[in-house]
């Protein structure tokens, strides 16, 4: 059994750290900075702590590492849009660009960045639940974001350019996650490719319902090419980047370039 004074100091001890200061961990590539890279902020910080990243384009995979902290672009500080541009994460197509994997909560945030050339995933959300907000995610292989078992929360982020072999080239859900979309600052997907549902793809196993809220989508009526059609995903979409039309398009070796086809 344990001595009272060792309870006490425990105690005390827990207390201690509970009222420490948060950190914020400096990154630049300039060197004046308290870090070189983004993966060595995570690596200092702990649950509280905000890596906060100068512009540049990192070449890196980071991890959140099972961290509750929050990694962000100069858009947290200055509420200024351009950083999510010119503070970017480059996964230099080795593997996915970020990955939150490790039961991280709500209390974990991305924020403010590109994501771009990851191989796999530009960012990969498995049990675990992060906050995703003002990102643009582009130009991956295999899927843009995917989520499995996550109750993730998406404000402002736009998925856009990523390809996928098979299905879901820009976002992927899996093991009945239950996202909530902003309804304020709405997302956006839209000209993402894959074999077929190559904007979202639903998992055959997801029976949580998610609802999908963005401003921009590939098309104002999706169908089986753009979204998997399945009672569990409902969307709201207020415009759409590709013209639709209602027509068919004819080709013949006799026909005339010159005739639109419609």
């Amino acid at each position: 059994m344990l001595d009272k004074q060792v309870i006490f100091m425990i105690m005390f001890l827990t207390v201690l750290v509970s009222l420490l200061p948060a950190m914020v961990w400096e990154v630049k590539q300039d060197g004046t900075g308290d870090f070189f890279s983004i993966q060595a902020g995570i690596d200092a910080a702990a649950a509280g702590d905000t890596v906060l990243v100068y512009p540049g384009t990192y070449y890196e995979n980071i991890d959140f590492s099972g961290k509750d902290i929050v990694v962000s672009s100069l858009q947290l500080t200055t509420g200024d849009n351009s950083y999510i541009y010119n503070t970017i994460i480059d996964g230099n197509l080795s593997g996915d660009a970020v990955s939150i994997i490790n039961n991280e909560t709500s209390s974990a945030r991305l924020n403010g960045f590109t994501v771009q050339n990851g191989h796999w995933r530009g960012v990969l959300i498995v049990q675990s639940s992060p906050i995703l907000s003002n990102l643009v995610v582009r130009r991956n292989l295999g899927r843009g974001v995917h989520f499995s078992g996550s109750n993730s929360y998406l404000e402002n982020v736009t998925i856009t350019e990523n390809h996928s072999v098979n299905y879901a080239g820009g976002l992927s859900i899996s093991g009945d996650s239950n996202l909530t979309f902003s309804a304020k600052n709405k997302c956006n997907i839209y000209n993402n490719s894959a074999g077929y549902a190559a904007d979202i793809g639903l998992h055959p196993y997801q029976t949580v319902p998610v609802h999908v809220i963005v401003d921009t989508f590939t098309v104002l009526d999706p169908d089986w090419n753009h979204v998997t059609q399945s009672e569990y995903l409902t969307l709201s979409i207020d415009n759409q980047w590709l013209e639709q039309i209602e027509n068919d398009l004819y080709v013949a070796p006799d026909g005339d370039d010159n005739n639109s086809g419609l």
